[in-house]
């Protein structure tokens, strides 16, 4: 075979990855959905005014359903989109009392680096401390076997992180010591390297569950 590097495929899901992390272009895609997500967020926000609890995560979390709390998840949607399209709620009277951030791994995929991911959440952080809203960041846990997503960067900003959540008193999570095995996600829990299946969020779910402790 012709080229400069070639990609074992030994199966449906296999090639379904490998044709989508070469033609798919989510660069492209984060550019073309900025109104997209500006315009969820708004959505969400008005369907779920009654809730000063928030859970803003990303497709890995649709399925996480917490007590007395809205699910702001959006599928395919960055750290950095999130920001920009809920910054001036945060700013604003209409502030949750507390946000769970789960938010990172598409940041990644994107093709965003590694310093402005750390920039976004850092600025995050900064943005929830500043408006006294009650943050709890949960780290991007690992991923397996997905071209785009290199686990040791996850560790990178991982630690990066929860370094800055602590120091600012906030909360820190890492289901990472349920999920993963050996610096990977294990195969047990995902349907794809990237997303959990049923038994994997029932473990996120319970996890998050104990160690997310809402007020009120």
């Amino acid at each position: 075979m012709s080229g400069k590097s070639t990609i074992d495929v030994d199966g449906k899901d296999d090639f379904y990855q490998a044709v989508g992390g070469i033609f798919f272009d989510y660069k492209r895609r984060e550019i073309q959905n900025e109104f997209f997500y500006k315009e969820k967020y708004r959505n969400y926000l008005k369907e779920n005014s009654h809730y000063d609890k928030w859970i803003v995560g990303d497709s890995r979390m649709l399925g996480i359903t917490l007590e007395k709390s809205a699910n702001l998840s959006i599928g395919g949607v960055t750290l950095k989109r999130a920001l920009e399209s809920l910054e001036q709620t945060i700013l604003s009277k209409r502030a949750p009392k507390e946000i769970l951030l789960a938010l990172g791994v598409n940041d990644f995929i994107t093709g965003y680096d590694v310093l402005e991911i750390k920039e976004n959440f850092l600025h995050f952080i900064k943005l929830a401390k500043k408006n006294d809203v009650k943050l709890t960041v949960m780290s991007i846990f690992d991923t397996l076997f997905i071209a785009t997503v290199n686990n040791d960067d996850l560790i990178v900003i991982n630690k990066f992180v929860k370094e800055h959540t602590e120091r600012n008193g906030f909360k820190w999570v890492d289901p990472n010591i349920q999920l993963s095995k050996n610096g990977r996600l294990q195969y047990k829990y995902t349907v794809d390297g990237l997303h959990l299946n049923e038994e994997g969020n029932k473990i996120l779910t319970d996890f998050l569950r104990k160690n997310v402790m809402w007020e009120g």
